[in-house]
């Protein structure tokens, strides 16, 4: 054996940290040491002085351990050997799932972990050194957590007692010496050079004209394209709130006679008409935008542009032209010395009711003519497109600076233009955005409507129409009414400037309309009601929440009349939805207006057909809508009709958005099944559901109409350099 005393003990000893153990060694009794290891051997030495190896993964005791209440130090390393490879301490780990050297300590005013260095002068000597070495580079180097309650903190580095270097406990950074970046100093908002009030250095060749940094006249307060009525390019009109006919400032008729405008339609003018904006500067390169909403006349019309226009015989002239039923042209028309020529042209179609968009522009000498099928500030690509290049040095070419405006043909009655733009494209430029909502979303201001003291933002909502409630089922005999109608959804309208923003970013939440009523299939049942839509809110624009609100449902039919879903407040308000009358037939849907005037609004639906105590069947009331009213079903010798729309035609109320047509509510029957409301989600938004008709006993009743869905725009407008 090469052991000179070995233990050995196959029972199980006492775990006592005073008393067990294989060996005890008590120490009570004498003053001197307990255990002692002792070598004076050399460099032959072929072991360890105290080796401790737990050869059983399964072990689950601490191999060493040291309990210590005196008043020095619970263990000392004392090394006194020399050589580069002899430090005191070596803790190595191969267990990568936890840590190498846990040390915990609950000190106040000293430190759970002290390293001090006390000898040599060498600049590689440290008191720390981290090293990271192997194939796991992501490890990081220090790491430090805190409870989120600590104040202490994080780093505090002094020389001689003063702080150099603090990290405090929140992140923030303070050094009493020079911080610098790639060996250049960086700038503190302390740093007086940052409030050096020197005399620029003279400069003023650079913005002469041919300079490196040439300023035009519009460079200097150019915001006033904005703000003064008498110079209007670089504004908007939207002619449901602005018909310019009444703005006898900012326009000039140069040919023919001046059309009106109302709620977004040109009526009739007695011969061709043609008006400019009268500002101030007229701009060598412009750009025009109008929304048109064809309507269902197939005479053929124009409605278009006049830019760089010099007088009545000399302009550019880009237009939309109609050809026959759904078909027409773009084209772009040269007026020189008062001959007018055809230039460009690309032939398209359409749908009456539906809104377009007309945009021109010249820059230099090319004109370019667009029709889109969206709004251009929304992004996207025009459907069609096409350009014209100006011989050069020609009277209206590249350079000559003339005025904008509209054109429009004779008998426009049934066509609507609105939202008209004059946007400069040299010097200073009016730009403007639309962010457009059907789902929930969020908004944000453009970087630069902030910069721009006076830019300004506009909002156009339209709540979720109510839906219609059914018809009831009842026996001969009972004189019924049929469901109510839904009322429209009211709109939001809303404007200010950028600057009084709340916020320059917020959330839209877009409503959804209710369940109509559904048919009644049981015997002595009265009509369902629909249910409620939700309101469509948007944030951060003012301190409030702001809201369109869903327009209120039917009611269900029974033995007595049945109100329409009422109007909700808005601006405009909607329309309420139509009474349903026991006995009788369906009302039609009413607008609750102060002055009794229709505004651009979704339409309200009618309420369903009744059934008198003797029977016989009833018309469902008509829907109201500026343009047309729903038609109401018609009762028949069997089932009763369904309610219907009278046009598909929306009202543009702004921003992109349009406003729904209001069905009708569905006709009674007394020999079949009860007539549907009509829907208003056929087109726009907003509209109400129709009403159901009454059945009697043995036949299904009317279905409530579906409701138009909710919309929200936001769009932005200010100046900044061209």
């Amino acid at each position: 054996s090469l052991n000179a005393v070995k233990f050995s003990m196959s029972g199980a000893s006492a775990t006592s940290a005073s008393t067990g153990g294989v060996v005890n060694i008590t120490t009570t009794g004498h003053t001197g040491a307990g255990f002692v290891v002792y070598s004076n051997r050399g460099n032959d030495a072929g072991g360890r002085l105290v080796s401790i190896w737990a050869d059983n993964p399964a072990f689950n005791q601490s191999a060493f351990y040291c309990r210590y209440d005196g008043v020095a130090n619970a263990a000392v390393i004392d090394n006194q050997g020399t050589g580069t490879s002899n430090v005191a301490l070596t803790v190595t780990s191969t267990n990568a799932a936890d840590t190498t050297l846990g040390i915990s300590g609950t000190q106040t005013t000293r430190a759970v972990l002290k390293i001090t260095h006390t000898g040599g002068s060498g600049t590689s000597g440290a008191c720390i050194t981290l090293q990271k070495d192997g194939t796991d580079t992501a490890a990081q180097g220090i790491f430090g957590d805190a409870d989120a309650s600590a104040t202490g903190k994080w780093i505090n580095l002094r020389l001689g007692g003063t702080e150099v270097f603090v990290v405090s406990a929140g992140g923030n950074v303070d050094a009493a010496g020079t911080i610098t970046s790639g060996g250049t100093d960086v700038v503190l908002d302390d740093d007086v050079r940052l409030s050096d009030a020197r005399t620029p250095t003279a400069h003023k060749a650079s913005h002469a004209a041919g300079g490196s940094d040439a300023l035009s006249a519009l460079d200097i307060a150019a915001l006033g394209l904005a703000d003064t009525r008498a110079s209007v390019l670089g504004r908007r009109w939207d002619f449901d709130t602005d018909p310019f006919d009444t703005n006898l400032g900012e326009f000039t008729v140069v040919q023919g006679t001046r059309p009106t405008v109302a709620s977004g339609r040109v009526a009739a003018a007695s011969t061709a008409s043609h008006v400019v904006a009268t500002a101030a500067t007229s701009h060598p390169d412009v750009e025009l935008t109008q929304k048109i909403t064809p309507g269902v006349i197939t005479a053929a019309a124009f409605i278009g542009f006049r830019m760089r226009l010099l007088d009545s015989s000399n302009s550019i002239y880009p237009a939309w032209g109609r050809t026959g039923s759904g078909a027409g042209v773009i084209s772009i028309y040269t007026l020189i010395a008062g001959s007018l020529v055809l230039r460009a042209t690309t032939a398209l179609t359409f749908t009456s009711g539906t809104a377009y968009w007309l945009r021109a522009r010249v820059v230099a000498d090319t004109i370019t003519c667009e029709w889109w099928t969206t709004h251009p500030d929304l992004g996207g690509s025009p459907s069609k497109s096409i350009t014209y290049t100006l011989t050069s040095g020609t009277v209206i070419g590249a350079g000559v600076r003339g005025k904008a405006g509209l054109a429009w043909s004779v008998g426009q009655a049934d066509d609507y233009s609105d939202d008209l733009t004059i946007r400069p494209l040299t010097g200073r430029v009016r730009r403007r955005q639309i962010q457009q909502f059907t789902a929930s979303g969020s908004w944000t201001a453009p970087a630069n409507a902030l910069l721009d003291p006076d830019a300004t933002w506009e909002v156009v909502g339209i709540g979720a129409g109510g839906v219609g409630a059914s018809g009831p089922r009842l026996p001969s005999g009972t004189a019924s009414s049929g469901g109510s109608g839904g009322a429209s959804g009211s709109q939001l309208r809303v404007r200010g400037k950028v600057a009084d923003m709340a916020a320059t970013s917020g959330t839209v939440t877009i409503g959804a309309p209710g369940t109509p009523g559904a048919a009644v299939t049981t015997d002595g049942t009265n009509g369902n009601d629909g249910t409620a839509g939700t309101n469509t809110t948007i944030t951060g624009v003012t301190g409030a929440t702001l809201a369109a609100r869903a327009g209120s449902p039917g009611v269900g039919g029974g033995t007595t009349s049945k109100t329409g879903g009422a109007a909700q407040p808005g601006s405009p308000v909607g329309m309420a939805g139509g009474n349903s009358s026991s006995g009788g037939n369906g009302n039609a849907s009413l607008q609750v207006t102060a002055s009794g005037a229709w505004d651009a609004t979704p339409g309200g639906a009618g309420g369903g057909g009744g059934i008198p105590a003797t029977p016989a069947f009833k018309t469902g009331g008509n829907g109201t809508y500026i343009g047309g009213a729903g038609v109401g079903g018609v009762g028949g010798a069997t089932d009763g009709a369904a309610g219907t729309v009278f046009s598909t035609q929306v009202m543009p109320v702004g921003l992109g958005l349009s406003a729904g047509p209001g069905p009708g509510g569905g006709a009674s029957s007394v020999l079949g099944v009860g007539g549907a409301g009509g829907s208003g989600a056929t087109a726009g938004y907003g509209a109400g559901g129709g009403g159901g008709g009454a059945s009697l006993n043995g036949s299904n009743s009317g279905a409530g109409g579906a409701a138009g869905a909710s919309a929200l725009a936001i769009a932005f407008e200010w100046t900044e350099a061209g």
